[in-house]
């Protein structure tokens, strides 16, 4: 970090973490140096331990340890530059439509040629590289996320639907064979979105009671 903060521009640069064990155990140090240096900031769950209930638990400790940072330094004054995306989420979005591009607009693609529609799931494949509309082979709704009827009563619901989007499909299939239900992420999302959204509403006060 010393030699990052020596030798880089930070202008429009930004901090990305995946926030497996080792950077989990790190994130408040990154993030001091972060803020204070002015990068803006991005971090992700780790994608492929969305079934970890133990992971779950540290991640949401660390999220609320983040968003009492985050909090602290922005009535301190302190411009933090980040669209606090964590989980890959944007608590500002206010979509009824999934604005993920899963299972509509990406694709994986194999070296054999074939492609599927989830970046994590190498074992559903829809179609191939060659074949004569392959664009039309991104699409799989059992993929999609969405604020649908693939989600129950609760969600439809809950204030974090438009940010939470149902959750990752794919962690869902893995752990029920399915992808409709609530998302395995439901406890960190309804802890955490208000969290973000406070934040986010206490960036922009700030920024007007300082001009």
């Amino acid at each position: 970090m010393t030699v990052i903060g020596v030798r880089s521009n930070v202008i429009n640069q930004t901090i990305v973490a995946t926030l497996d064990d080792y950077n989990l155990d790190r994130i408040l140090d990154v993030s001091r140096f972060g803020i204070e240096n002015g990068y803006r900031l991005r971090y992700n769950k780790d994608l492929f331990r969305g079934g970890d209930a133990v992971y779950r638990q540290k991640l949401l400790k660390k999220y609320h340890q983040l968003c009492d940072l985050f909090e602290n330094y922005i009535v301190n004054g302190y411009d933090v530059h980040t669209t606090f995306m964590l989980d890959s989420l944007i608590p500002s979005w206010d979509l009824e439509t999934s604005p993920h591009p899963c299972g509509k607009r990406i694709a994986t693609v194999y070296p054999d040629g074939t492609m599927g529609p989830c970046i994590r799931s190498h074992l559903c494949r829809t179609g191939t590289i060659f074949d004569e509309n392959p664009l039309d082979k991104f699409q799989n709704e059992a993929y999609q996320y969405g604020i649908g009827e693939n989600l129950p009563d609760e969600c439809m619901d809950c204030e974090c639907r438009t940010a939470c989007q149902g959750g990752c499909p794919h962690d869902k299939i893995v752990l029920s064979g399915s992808h409709f239900g609530k998302s395995v992420m439901c406890d960190v999302h309804k802890e955490i979105i208000p969290r973000l959204r406070y934040l986010d509403k206490l960036k922009g006060e700030t920024a007007q009671v300082s001009l």
